[in-house]
């Protein structure tokens, strides 16, 4: 009697909070796990695919499939709720993409994105799902005459290559239009200001190995000593560095750095084991300290042209099948033909001119903790307040750059 009564409890309470608790508040805190798991099983992918050497935001990939679940019904809807793990009661989703936006819309860095759904202009999309698309503010449909192709590419370069400033452009080519139903692109830029900056002056050029210790090659390795959040993780065989962005630490850079003897595939794929919040959780019981940071100056851009593949294999398959199921975007037959996306990141030592003479001088004068990235490791382009992960990459090919 006292188990019927316990279980009667719980589903009371499970029935308020979905009906009666849908506020920002309480959806900052589910939406975590949602997108930090479909991280985690992208960048598991993405790694393996290239070879522990690739960016990209899989933050941009879940919203702009969530936002497609708009238009989804059966299995097709199913399958992104499942996947996504996106919520039962479109109430939660909204607040989902409300806080999204929040966390995009900033001056402390420089985030520049473009995403688009490109259609051909013959399609009739309904009037609702339109409406509701315009208003998430997160993502344009794009009407283009298909047939011709070489202006339709040229207007989504044109408009990739705006919001970029030039970093991103010939994302297609006229091909691209040749026998597609639906286009889905995003395309995006992060640089951001070392909340404590690296000296130039202390950059060296140094030897970089990999995982089993054979020197592949020479990076610019960049250095700094002052105070950060550092902690070893034994979930995952691997020690994190928190390096903040701008004067306010909404944004940080993870770097993770896998333990002597582990591989970075291993520690990519623990990471379902823990969570962000483990890492701030470990952040605030460590403590900062003192640091002796070293990690290479690169910059990686990422053609991600797979992606259908990728997102197939970890369960959404009606979205890419011609049996998909999309009866609240449009009365005709359509599905996702492809999914690309192409990503930039810079990572220099970029700072304020003082600041870099303040730390000039100090690499040999520290007997402090060590965080040297020179052998493979992954990072994470975070917003530290929400802790949700918008970049992740991995950096094993090294080039003086």
């Amino acid at each position: 009697m006292t188990q019927f009564v316990h279980f009667l409890l719980i589903s009371l309470i499970l029935i308020n909070e979905s009906k009666g608790q849908c506020t920002l508040e309480v959806a900052s805190m589910r939406i975590r796990r949602p997108i930090y798991d479909f991280t985690v099983n992208l960048a598991t992918r993405l790694a393996q695919e290239k070879e522990n050497h690739f960016v990209s935001s899989t933050l941009s990939q879940w919203t702009l499939i969530s936002e497609l679940s708009l238009g989804a019904t059966d299995e097709t809807l199913d399958e992104i709720q499942r996947v996504l793990k996106t919520h039962k009661h479109r109430c939660f989703n909204e607040n989902y993409w409300k806080i999204i936006k929040s966390i995009l819309d900033t001056n402390d860095v420089t985030v520049a994105r473009s995403s688009m759904i490109v259609i051909p202009k013959e399609f009739e999309l309904k009037n609702g799902f339109t409406k509701n698309i315009i208003n998430t503010g997160l993502c344009e449909i794009f009407p283009q005459d298909f047939e011709d192709s070489v202006t339709s590419a040229n207007a989504v370069n044109d408009n990739v290559s705006l919001v970029t400033q030039g970093v991103i452009d010939d994302l297609l080519t006229p091909n691209d239009f040749n026998s597609y139903n639906i286009i889905i692109i995003d395309a995006l830029y992060f640089k951001g200001t070392w909340t404590k900056t690296f000296a130039t002056t202390n950059t060296d050029t140094a030897s970089f190995y990999d995982e089993v210790g054979n020197r592949v090659g020479e990076v610019n390795l960049m250095y700094v000593n002052d105070k950060f959040n550092v902690t070893t993780i034994d979930q995952i065989n691997a020690k994190v560095l928190q390096l903040p962005y701008g004067s306010n630490n909404q944004y940080s850079m993870l770097l993770f750095l896998p333990n002597v003897g582990t591989r970075l595939s291993s520690t990519i794929y623990s990471l379902s084991k823990i969570s962000l919040a483990t890492v701030f959780k470990k952040f605030e019981m460590d403590g900062p300290r003192t640091v002796t940071v070293e990690i290479p100056r690169f910059k990686i851009t990422s053609d991600l042209d797979n992606l259908k593949e990728l997102l197939t294999d970890m369960g959404l398959k009606s979205l890419f099948d011609t049996g998909a199921s999309f009866e609240e975007l449009s009365d005709q037959i359509l599905y996702v033909s492809d999914f690309i996306q192409k990503a930039s990141i810079e990572v220099t030592e970029e700072g304020t001119e003082a600041a870099a003479v303040t730390e000039a001088g100090l690499r040999w004068r520290t007997l402090d903790e060590e965080f040297i990235a020179n052998r493979p490791f992954l990072f994470m382009i975070v917003n530290s307040y929400s802790q949700l992960p918008l970049f992740v990459g991995a950096y094993s090919k090294p080039s003086v750059y």
